[in-house]
């Protein structure tokens, strides 16, 4: 299970689990959120969305996460 001790605090409003998480991970998780969001997210399965969307073939950089993260599901959209 998550918690925020699986993230790393970049900057005030920036979170980061680092690949090393898990194996299969190619990019850091990236959320941009308060700490209160933070807790509200890893309540649902959005932060789990996010570390699988940072597995994805082809990502770079970052799976990034935004503050509507705390609506479970609608962490990675893809252009439909």
């Amino acid at each position: 299970m998550l918690s925020q001790h699986n993230f790393v605090r970049r900057a005030e409003f920036v979170w980061e689990i680092p690949p090393t998480f898990r194996d299969d991970m190619r990019v850091p998780a990236r959320l941009y959120a308060d700490e209160e969001l933070l807790n509200t997210a890893l309540n649902d399965n959005s932060i789990v969305q996010l570390v699988n969307t940072a597995t994805l073939p082809g990502i770079v950089l970052h799976a990034i996460a935004m503050p509507d993260i705390h609506l479970e599901g609608t962490v990675s959209r893809v252009a439909e």
